[in-house]
């Protein structure tokens, strides 16, 4: 209505000027009338516009200043109840000025001082806070009484930022109601001015926040060119305002002219509720009679500009009142969010108490420079102590058992006090109530004055002996068998470590024996698993009973012992030791009037024969040994054999080579020639395995087969071997050399019941060789365990076209057998039977008779060693039908063969005379 209403007598304004005007222009009375009118309205909206700014402003900063002053009774509150209650908890203060410190955006800092201006608490700014503050005014006015309400300072310098600042301060008293201190947020000076930054000046004008005496604290525009020093600044203030404002004054309109310059203006002037700080709104007259003055001048436009202000006027009212009620709104939900930080702030302190009592906990306050303890009735409990127990801390030190007291003290002395580190220890306790020794954790932060020395250690307790007593039981069974009680496997490797470095230093014997059960099994099967367990028990107790005070029987599992022997002095005796366990380990063992039998096999494993110093090979060694006395008989003990063990070692590494040297193509085929010694024909060649090692070189079969000729190895070597002959006949029939290849079959290979199988797989691969190109050469030095088996497969391999020859006859197991019963083509005379041919009359006899065997049982003849051509004269007179050997060619790679046949013709020596 009051908006309709001055609409209204605008518009009556208007049209009363326009009529003025329009009906008689010339009567200068009415439109001087009117115009003062109008001046005079004009000068009312200014001063209810400057007033409606003030109130807004006024309404920002009342809110701001008011959260403070909550955020200091809060404050206030909480350090009056902490000392009426002689509570000393800086935590606690620290927690609430932590919270409350979140819901201050006007300030940074946060402090709080003693009675005599020290600071003892101070959050937000990071420099030191190490100061005092008693020679400001507003320390010394709250400690005098002079003010009791929310003091506010004038505009300060800070001594920690260095910014100017607003101080908001209260004071807090003790138990007694004496002054205790007081609580300061300092509040920069710029904050104010973006709150009345945010409102716009007219030219001339200025808007400005002024402290109880009147002195400047900020004004907007904040380069104003009256903006002086706070002592010229007090020459600006017009005298009127300083009449005006006092303790009941609230607020106030003025037109004044400021003294010292030659302008007028409209003060608009109002006291915050919260505090005597007034806010001034000072309006140029210029700037506010502009407008009329262009009336004056432009009078048909008046009423259309002036039903433009009032409508603007209105859209500016109503948008400051909307704007107005949402910062009420958000002030009532900042004041609920308040309330609710204060209610959990409660629960907290309440669920840290209950979490204390529920978990345990007992606090503790510890003076040190009075060595008074102050302990919760939680401790009390755990501590087994009354109230009235003496609260010194020599008290609390007697209740600690003699042997942790001097280490709990030197830790206390040279750690927490001497480092400065917090205090976190476990110790053992004799209770007072029950005399029970219990295990303490205790742990505690040091608080130390201005000068860094201790003053206080806060901290708690908990009974951990439970826990403890968990962990001694966890690591006891970490260490030893559940069952028996001995060592286990853990236990036994650290005691072995010790002992091999003894024997060392001492260069005495250790042994490590490895036992077994022999048949324990059967016992479990009669008499159940608990009678069992019982009965390893016993022998846990006899093995104990027949070693030595500083051996070691330990368990490894089931019915396996390991017991170490140390300090021997020869091997005597530990045959002395081993026959007792033997011998009490075979008594009868008895349960529910029946009786069983037990032996013992056992391996040893002795150091430094020995020389392995890790104790787990010398368990593996003594383990193997165990094996070996198994296979030889129970009841018994076998050693450890070092020798042995290295040839097999070195055996299976040269077995993992070979495998090796396969899989990376390190092995090839050489190829010596076999010639008719009738006719000197090419009738063939033997393939010859070489070994192209990286770093030995080549390699003859002699360096590298015999290790691996009776292994399943010979099985995919001896399948390479056919693939490389096939593959290379192949080659030479495309190249135009059709020749026989003749390899060697290992007897391990050949006695496999898959042997033709697999041969025939291979065939397969190349379809275009003969099959009777490829030969195949058994060693008659091969033991064959099934000659019958052996001659079916030699008779399958001649039904696919190849053919057999027995090598190295008269030098194997069983020549004339071999010869007989295995269906081979050929017969092969050992080169030590040729070497001497030609001076040896003995071996000239046994060629002779060897090849008119062969030829008597329709078998061809190959003679090996020919090392001259001289050689072959004497065999062509024998009727041998093929040479082979160096004094014709030596093995070649297979790209040689081509060239070398070409070249080769029937020697002079062997044509007829």
């Amino acid at each position: 209505m009051t908006l309709q209403k001055l609409s209204r007598n605008r518009h009556f304004v208007v049209l009363l000027i326009f009529s003025v005007f329009f009906v008689n222009s010339v009567v200068v009375t009415g439109v001087s009338l009117g115009l003062s009118e109008l001046k005079t309205r004009d000068l009312a909206r200014a001063e209810m516009q400057g007033m409606a700014m003030v109130q807004v402003i006024r309404q920002n900063i009342d809110n701001s200043i008011e959260k403070i002053d909550i955020a200091l009774r809060m404050i206030v509150d909480n350090l009056e109840v902490d000392l009426k209650s002689d509570k000393k908890n800086h935590d606690i203060v620290f927690g609430v000025m932590d919270k409350i410190h979140y819901l201050i955006n006007e300030s940074d800092d946060v402090s709080v001082t003693d009675s005599d201006g020290n600071v003892v608490f101070h959050m937000g700014h990071a420099r030191p806070y190490s100061f005092n503050v008693r020679d400001r005014e507003y320390f010394q006015d709250i400690k005098n009484g002079l003010q009791e309400s929310l003091y506010v300072t004038r505009p300060l310098k800070s001594r920690l930022s260095g910014d100017d600042i607003l101080i908001f301060a209260r004071g807090y008293h003790d138990r007694a109601g004496q002054f205790a201190g007081v609580v300061v947020i300092p509040v920069r000076i710029e904050h104010f001015r973006r709150q009345i930054s945010a409102f716009p000046v007219a030219e001339d004008s200025f808007l400005s926040l002024r402290s109880h005496d009147l002195s400047l604290i900020v004004r907007n525009p904040s380069r104003f060119r009256d903006e002086v020093v706070e002592t010229g600044d007090q020459a600006r203030v017009p005298g009127e305002l300083r009449e005006m404002v006092g303790e009941s004054f609230q607020q106030g309109t003025f037109l004044a002219q400021t003294p010292l310059e030659n302008v007028k203006r409209i003060y608009s002037v109002a006291r915050l509720s919260s505090c005597p700080i007034y806010i001034i709104n000072a309006l140029s007259m210029k700037a506010t009679l502009d407008p009329w003055r262009n009336l004056c001048l432009i009078v048909l436009l008046m009423s259309l500009v002036f039903f433009i202000i009032t409508l603007f006027s209105a859209a500016v009212v109503f948008y400051y009142w909307r704007k107005e009620q949402e910062k009420a709104i958000q002030l009532r939900l900042s004041n609920d969010s308040l309330q609710d930080a204060i209610h959990n702030l409660h629960q907290v302190h309440k669920s840290l108490i209950a979490a204390c009592e529920v978990g345990g906990l007992g606090t503790y306050t510890l003076d040190l420079r009075n060595e008074i303890w102050v302990r919760s009735p939680e401790q009390e409990k755990i501590f087994g102590i009354p109230s009235s127990y003496p609260v010194t801390s020599e008290a609390w030190r007697r209740l600690m058992l003699d042997e942790d007291r001097d280490a709990v003290h030197a830790y206390f002395e040279e750690h927490v006090c001497g480092l400065r580190q917090p205090f976190d220890l476990e110790y053992r306790i004799l209770r007072p109530n029950d005399a029970a020794v219990r295990w303490i954790h205790g742990v505690g932060k040091l608080e130390l004055d201005l000068d860094g020395r201790p003053i206080r250690l806060i901290g708690a307790v908990k009974d951990v002996t439970e826990a403890k007593e968990s962990q001694e039981r966890m690591a006891y069974l970490a260490y030893h068998d559940s069952l028996t009680g001995l060592p286990n496997r853990i236990l036994l490797v650290d005691r072995i470590h010790q002992a091999v470095a003894q024997a060392k230093r001492h260069g005495d014997l250790l042994a490590v024996c490895y036992l077994d059960l022999d048949d324990f099994k059967p016992v479990n099967d009669q008499f159940g698993h608990d009678v069992g367990d019982r009965f390893l028990v016993e022998v846990a107790r006899r093995l104990k009973r027949a070693t030595r005070s500083g051996d070691t029987v330990a368990r490894m599992g089931g019915d396996e012992f390991v017991v170490l022997l140390c300090c021997l002095g020869n091997e005597a005796e530990l045959q002395d030791v081993a026959s007792r366990m033997l011998a009490e380990v075979a008594l009868p063992y008895t349960h529910a009037g029946k009786v069983a039998k037990l032996t013992l096999s056992m391996g040893v494993s002795l150091f430094p024969l020995d020389v392995s110093e890790e104790p787990d090979a010398l368990i593996r060694h003594a383990d193997q040994a165990l094996h070996e006395a198994k296979r030889k008989g129970k009841n018994s003990l076998c050693q450890f054999d070092p020798v042995g063990h290295q040839r097999q070692q070195e055996h299976h590494a040269h077995y993992a080579r070979m495998v090796s040297a396969l899989d990376n193509e390190e092995f090839c085929l050489y190829y010596q020639p076999k010639v008719d010694l009738t006719s000197g024909a090419v009738v063939g060649a033997e393939a010859l395995i070489r070994w192209q090692h990286p770093e030995r070189g080549l390699l003859l079969p002699g360096c590298f087969l015999p290790g691996v000729e009776k292994t399943d190895f010979t099985l995919p070597l001896g399948d390479w071997v056919v693939r490389q002959a096939l593959k290379q006949i192949r080659a030479w029939k495309n190249s135009g050399l059709e020749i026989s290849v003749c390899i060697n079959v290992f007897g391990h290979h050949l006695q496999q019941p898959d042997f033709v199988s697999r041969l025939i797989g291979i065939l397969d691969d190349f379809p275009d060789v003969p099959a009777n190109l490829l030969h195949m050469e058994i060693l008659e030095t091969t033991s064959m365990s099934d000659l019958d088996e052996v001659s079916r497969r030699i008779h399958d391999c001649n039904r696919l076209g190849i053919t057999f020859a027995l090598d190295d006859f008269g030098t194997g197991y069983s020549s004339l057998t071999y010869f007989r019963r295995l269906p081979v083509k050929f017969l092969k005379i050992d080169r030590s039977f040729v070497q001497d041919i030609m001076v040896n009359a003995e071996d000239q006899a046994l060629v002779q008779s060897m090849v008119g065997m062969a030829h008597a049982l329709n078998r061809k003849v190959v003679a090996e060693g020919v090392e001259t051509l001289a050689h072959a004269v004497p065999l062509r007179h024998y009727g041998c039908d093929i040479g082979q050997g160096y004094g014709i060619a030596r093995p070649m790679p297979a790209e040689q063969m081509p060239a070398w046949v070409k070249s080769w013709c029937l020697p002079d020596l062997w044509k007829p005379e």
